[in-house]
């Protein structure tokens, strides 16, 4: 169906001229605004200043944008009137902005007044019309309510609006590719000095996508392109790059292999996190007009079920061991994190980060100091005092620590090196080999499993969820407990500590550490 512009001029200005920016919102009744929306000939990475109609293009110059009112955007066919201002000057542009609004502005509310009008009369179409096709074969009704003489100002200024604007011309088209596009945003990312590991992550999870995706047009990336590029990375096995089999394989040759161990669901909720902050950037810069994988990250199942505590038999294999049984590990964070896990609920990085200036007495109570002084926490919450458990002195903690002091070392465990993933990296491939040695090979359990051993065994003593999350460096999960709860001291959560039993002998006779290591 033919579209039709009608366009009521209000009062004339005082030098009796036709405001040209007016004649423009003829323009936007046909199939193809002309200059207004998302410009093809155009580079849109811009950002908004002086509030909502001056935005600045990466070129320098600066344009004018104004919202149409959501009554009039059925009529009129789109929801924004953009307009070059042709300078780079920002005075020159505020002022050229705020005149622009103010013709438009009068504009919409005649347009609106008008419409008013017809509906009371029940007229669709008004008498005195000039109706010409413009240079893209649409029709274009102009109709001034019978003033021929501004009726044919408007039709000479559309005709030289739309002169030379052929669709069947070729037309200059700079468009980004969605590999330039993303070396854009990881260059901003950089400059922004994030962590190496959340670098590394935002690196690698686009280049993933890149290669699933396809190097399009950024503006040829849809939501089913997404959609697609998302199910097949749901489909690639899990450290890829560390299996023989997979090295020197492109993405699509891998999938190809059908491979029955997939990626985890946490792994494909951080790609999606990934690809969608990539495209939140994009709308910022006007590259895109909304975010295609807005909505798309799977839901988050529950916490149970992607982490499960080890039970009364993985810890029996994973204590009774030889190497526990008589004390023969090689390294002395082998023989210490699990343990330290086991009967403090800590994370590995805050066991394998440990100094020995961090093993403290607070008030008569010997505790681990978790601070971010000895490197990353994972949240505020995270820096807390721990109280040492009594099957850890036994066990020869304190002999350990001060092997330490003695021997003139920093850090409980110099022999980790710090990687990407911080110096648990190191200790959690190696648990991971060493739990499956011990047949314990649910995917499930990984070393964070201890956290949820603590969780549970303390729940089942009766510990209220506070006096958990207060040991474990955990965020309370209700806005009293956050807000007005100071935490609880060493002492109190001393006894905490201790409540932590396991009914599994082969805990009791673990050999004490050797200090040969």
């Amino acid at each position: 169906m033919n579209l039709i512009a009608r366009v009521q001029f209000p009062p004339s200005p005082p030098n009796n001229r036709w405001t040209p920016s007016l004649a423009r919102l003829a323009e936007l009744k046909t199939k193809k605004p002309f200059g207004f929306g998302h410009e093809s000939g155009h580079n849109q990475a811009a950002f908004f200043m002086n509030g909502k109609y001056l935005l600045q293009t990466a070129s320098g110059l600066y344009r004018f944008r104004i919202r149409i009112p959501t009554y009039l955007v059925p009529e009129i066919g789109t929801t924004e009137i953009r307009k070059s201002l042709d300078t780079d000057s920002l005075q020159l542009a505020t002022l050229l902005a705020a005149k622009l609004a103010v013709d438009y502005k009068i504009a919409f509310g005649t347009m609106k007044r008008k419409n008013r009008m017809c509906r009371n009369k029940g007229d669709t179409v008004s008498t005195g019309l000039i109706t010409f096709l413009d240079a893209n074969r649409n029709p274009v009704t102009i109709d001034f309510n019978g003033d021929a003489e501004k009726e044919l100002e408007a039709a000479r200024e559309l005709m030289s609006l739309t002169k030379g604007k052929d669709s069947t011309q070729p037309t200059t088209h700079i468009e980004k590719s969605l590999s330039e596009t993303i070396g854009r945003y990881i260059d901003e990312q950089t400059s922004k000095s994030l962590a190496k590991r959340s670098l590394a992550d935002y690196e690698a999870m686009l280049r993933d996508f890149l290669e699933l995706h396809g190097d399009t047009s950024i503006n040829d990336v849809t939501r089913e392109s997404v959609v697609k590029a998302y199910a097949m990375f749901k489909k690639l096995p899990p450290n890829r790059s560390k299996k023989p089999e997979y090295r020197n394989l492109s993405l699509h040759q891998i999938l190809e292999l059908s491979p029955s161990d997939t990626i985890s669901s946490s792994t494909a909720r951080k790609f999606v996190s990934r690809i969608s902050q990539f495209f939140n950037w994009c709308v910022k810069w006007d590259l895109l007009t909304k975010n295609p994988a807005a909505g798309l990250m799977d839901k988050r199942g529950n916490e149970s079920t992607e982490r499960l505590p080890f039970d009364h038999h993985d810890l029996k294999r994973l204590f009774g061991s030889a190497e526990y049984q008589s004390s023969s590990f090689e390294k002395s964070y082998q023989y210490w994190a699990p343990l330290i896990a086991l009967f403090s609920g800590a994370r590995i990085n805050e066991i394998c980060q440990l100094r020995t200036q961090d093993v403290i007495d607070v008030d008569g109570v010997v505790c681990f100091h978790i601070t971010p002084d000895a490197g990353r926490l994972k949240t505020t919450a995270s820096e807390r005092y721990i109280p040492i458990h009594s099957r850890l002195v036994a066990c020869g903690i304190l002999e350990f620590v001060e092997m330490r002091r003695s021997a003139g070392e920093n850090r409980l465990f110099p022999e980790l090196q710090p990687g990407r993933e911080g110096p648990g990296q190191v200790a959690s491939k190696w648990f991971s080999r060493y739990r499956k040695r011990c047949e314990v090979i649910d995917r499930k359990k990984p070393f964070h499993s201890f956290r949820h051993t603590v969780w549970t065994q303390l729940s089942r003593q009766g510990c209220p969820d506070y006096e958990i999350d207060d040991l474990i460096g955990h965020e309370s999960s209700t806005v009293g407990s956050r807000r007005y709860r100071s935490r609880l001291l060493p002492a109190h959560l001393k006894s905490t500590v201790e409540k932590l039993k396991f009914d599994v002998p082969e805990i009791s006779t673990i050999s004490p550490f050797s200090s040969g290591r």
